[in-house]
């Protein structure tokens, strides 16, 4: 059971760390399903299939959930990796956009959380895993 294939949706999956655990799974067999959030660069075709989601959007998320669900019957697993940095003074950085990296890095991947989990319990099992930024340890000098 160990090698069975797992269907696999990975939120912030077109870029970065994201793009490299999507194909890293999607090479070893999973059904993987991944946000078009940003066009694949070169716009090179990598054999994942999308959904539309956006995470800040409780309304995108219930139907990105509700369409792999159809799709597939099921959600193994979820890799909760859309986020973004945000640099800058804080004098220097506007209000809306402190709240737009709080509503994507954080309130997205509860909004996914929450989602999923109700889809996990239903059907007792299911893993969720969370990828953050060492910017929540270390700030920078």
């Amino acid at each position: 059971m160990k090698n069975e294939s797992r269907v696999i949706l990975v939120t912030g999956g077109t870029r970065g760390i994201g793009a490299a655990v999507a194909a890293q799974l999607h090479g070893r067999g999973h059904r993987v399903l991944r946000d078009p959030a940003r066009q694949i660069e070169g716009g090179r075709q990598d054999g994942l299939q999308v959904l539309c989601l956006d995470v800040t959007s409780a309304a995108s998320v219930e139907a990105c959930v509700h369409e792999l669900l159809r799709r597939e019957g099921r959600i193994d697993v979820l890799v909760n990796n859309a986020g973004y940095d945000l640099f800058g003074a804080v004098l220097e950085t506007q209000w809306h956009e402190f709240m737009d990296q709080l509503d994507t890095n954080f309130l997205g991947a509860a909004r996914m959380v929450q989602a999923v989990a109700a889809a996990h319990a239903r059907a007792t099992v299911g893993r969720i895993i969370n990828i953050s930024s060492i910017g929540g340890e270390v700030g920078l000098r």
